[in-house]
């Protein structure tokens, strides 16, 4: 009662988040099959105005079209992901082949597949072509370019396959995939330690936690398996180098393991890691900043633990005050352990929101992903109801905070997604915050490629970019409440189609 209490002084007489999944045409049934749910936001036409992909596990997949945020319609080319029969899961969105179109990666049961981008006409399926395929039942995948060669590279989990006689057979083990820079890609899964990658994986995230310019892969695992931290170490070891350094940084923790978000919640400039599980959810607080490669697990003193079946988790500014909250999509039926949301209360901890934000609906909730469907500036939820159908949740809070949304386009030597770009935000009260471009985040899901910036009632801010290949760019003084594009100084590719203020 003390928290719903609270939570009202917070947030007065009105919600945060509002239904209107039916009234814009987002009311898409999801059949399942095995546990997994796949959502993402991207615009596939390049239009301004985000689109929406979701994976039903009987292979409905469906692609719907943004009609400038007033509603959204089935793209007449949504056949083209449909696959008939295919056990669809989780999702992964990404320009691959850097010709500024998002592609479609598609973790199944089964099997996956790689949907090429016909500039925003169509897709291809361009698995077999670009050797990108993978048997298994997998659940989420992510992009990345670890070598910082300019091409995104793949990683892939999933669970062992029931009653698979080998253990160690490429099914049962994770997949990574390094790209050539044609178009194709190697598998190079034999670069991670099969005795660890067979472990049942949920999801993954992927971000450089120790600073030094390269990504880093931590992944997820249910049964209590233990998570990994891959620490990317570079050339070598016969092709790439990643050693698990998850007891050494004390980034194990054994759990029931779903959902993942990386963000910098607290604002010291470096990455903590959400993650979801059986009666509790796990917040552990990096201490790079502080000196130290271990992380400090603060779940109970952050307050952001429920005894529920956590799935999603994400870090999100949902009123633009400059910190991020947070969001936990639970399996559940009641009230009292549905969908939770936590409002950063900038001192380390969280307070629990859930019972008037909105966005708390009972229901067998496991993929969510953010987005700013209508362009005004604050960011909204889709969340997947595993057999049920998927949910768009409007951002309806009345707070006047200012914030920023900004594009980045990479050059000739990063990936034009710009994936694994850092940017440090120096607003004019003196708040910093970490925050960089990433895929994979949740679990099978894609929120809109795009760094939302709140400054709270700071009218602009500061940003540093470092860029994946070295290369340093400050902007002084950003305007807020607009979208900006930011391109690679070296860049030749400049293309501002559907990115005007």
């Amino acid at each position: 009662m003390l928290s719903i209490l609270n939570s009202l002084l917070v947030l007065g007489s009105s919600s945060w988040f509002e239904d209107v999944s039916d009234a814009v045409g987002v009311n898409v049934n999801h059949h399942a099959t095995y546990l997994i749910t796949g959502q993402a936001f991207a615009d596939i036409d390049r239009d301004g105005w985000v689109d929406i992909i979701l994976t039903s596990n009987d292979g409905q997949n469906t692609i719907l079209m943004n009609q400038q945020g007033v509603e959204f319609e089935v793209a007449p080319f949504s056949q083209d992901i449909v696959m008939p029969g295919h056990q669809s899961g989780g999702l992964a969105v990404a320009d691959y082949d850097n010709d500024g179109w998002p592609d479609i990666y598609l973790a199944g049961n089964g099997s996956n597949h790689l949907f090429r981008n016909n500039h925003g006409q169509g897709f291809s399926d361009v698995t077999e072509l670009t050797g990108t395929g993978h048997n298994g039942r997998d659940e989420s995948a992510a992009w990345a370019d670890f070598n910082n060669d300019g091409w995104l590279d793949l990683i892939v989990v999933g669970f062992p396959v029931v009653g698979h006689p080998d253990l160690f057979a490429p099914v049962n083990l994770d997949a990574l995939f390094f790209a050539n820079g044609d178009g194709a890609f190697t598998n190079m899964s034999s670069m991670l330690d099969s005795n660890i990658t067979r472990g049942p994986g949920f999801t993954v995230g992927i971000f450089d936690y120790d600073h030094d310019g390269d990504q880093d892969i931590y992944v997820v695992n249910d049964k209590l398996w233990g998570n990994s931290m891959w620490r990317n170490d570079g050339a070598g070891c016969g092709g790439w180098c990643f050693v698990d350094v998850a007891d050494t940084t004390n980034t194990r923790r054994p759990v029931y393991g779903m959902g993942i978000a990386v963000a910098d919640y607290d604002n010291d400039l470096d990455d903590d890691l959400l993650f979801s599980s059986i009666g509790e959810q796990v917040l552990l607080a990096s201490q790079w900043s502080q000196g130290q490669s271990e992380y400090l697990e603060v779940s109970n003193l952050a307050g952001i633990s429920v005894n529920a079946i956590g799935w999603a988790t994400l870090f999100f500014d949902m009123d633009n005050d400059s910190w991020q909250d947070a969001f936990i999509a639970t399996y559940n039926d009641s009230e009292d352990d549905s969908d939770r949301v936590y409002k950063n209360q900038q001192d380390g901890t969280f307070l629990d929101i859930s019972a008037v934000s909105g966005a708390s609906h009972p229901s067998p909730s496991i993929g969510a992903a953010y987005g700013d469907y209508n362009r005004d500036g604050k960011l909204d939820l889709l969340v997947g109801d595993h057999g049920n159908g998927f949910r768009l949740l409007k951002n309806v809070s009345s707070d006047n905070n200012h914030w920023l949304s900004l594009k980045l386009d990479g050059g000739h030597s990063v990936n034009r997604d710009a994936i694994g770009t850092k940017l440090r935000v120096t607003r004019a009260d003196e708040t910093s915050t970490l925050y960089h471009m990433f895929s994979g985040d949740a679990i099978g899901s894609g929120s809109e490629g795009l760094i939302h910036i709140g400054l709270g009632s700071n009218i602009s801010a500061d940003v540093h970019i470092e860029w994946t290949d070295g290369t340093e760019q400050m902007l002084i003084g950003l305007q807020p409440d607009q979208r900006h594009l930011i391109v690679h100084p070296d860049s030749e590719l400049i293309s501002t189609l559907g990115f005007e203020n």
